[in-house]
């Protein structure tokens, strides 16, 4: 079995600490970097080969996740339809309490709560309002800033993950 990415990138910087430390003779170095670079290319389209595999994958579950959750959806509106059917049924008939025989299920009609209705929302006072404040850095400004050479404090200027590019 091949060596992983991982180790063939270790033997890459072994490679060059070996001709920094002078124990690796140049051309030596030149042929064995040769074939480490060629079985990372190698190991990487491989890797490609997997990567869009999954995609595939990743489509149908997402797909699959979408079909499951509409059916969840329909299974809890038939749920709730049944209920307000049986809710309604009693308060036209002016039942409070339904009782199987061997007590196993009961079902009440509870007492409506009290509730507010909003009628205008631009027609309350102010005090009737909740103010919501958020804060949220600016983190597009504090960037260019530093850059700039402007000191901010509680941020500095950090290396972004490198992008993978697949054509």
């Amino acid at each position: 079995m091949g060596q992983t990415l991982r180790e063939l990138s270790n033997d890459m910087k072994e490679l060059e600490d070996m001709l920094i430390e002078g124990t690796l003779p140049e051309e030596a170095y030149a042929d064995t970097k040769e074939m480490i670079l060629l079985d990372i290319e190698d190991k990487a389209l491989g890797y490609m080969k997997v990567d869009l595999n999954l995609d595939d994958y990743i489509e149908a579950a997402s797909k699959e996740i979408a079909r499951v959750q509409e059916i969840k959806k329909k299974l809890q509106n038939a749920k709730q339809n049944l209920r307000t059917r049986i809710r309604d049924a009693m308060e036209h008939a002016g039942i409070t309490k339904i009782q199987k025989d061997d007590k196993s299920v009961t079902i009440t009609l509870g007492k409506a709560p009290e509730t507010c209705k909003i009628i205008d929302v631009e027609d309350l006072a102010p005090e009737w309002y909740d103010v919501v404040i958020t804060k949220k850095p600016k983190t597009a400004e504090i960037k260019k800033a530093l850059q700039e050479g402007v000191e901010v404090y509680g941020a500095e200027l950090g290396e972004g993950t490198r992008s993978l590019r697949i054509y």
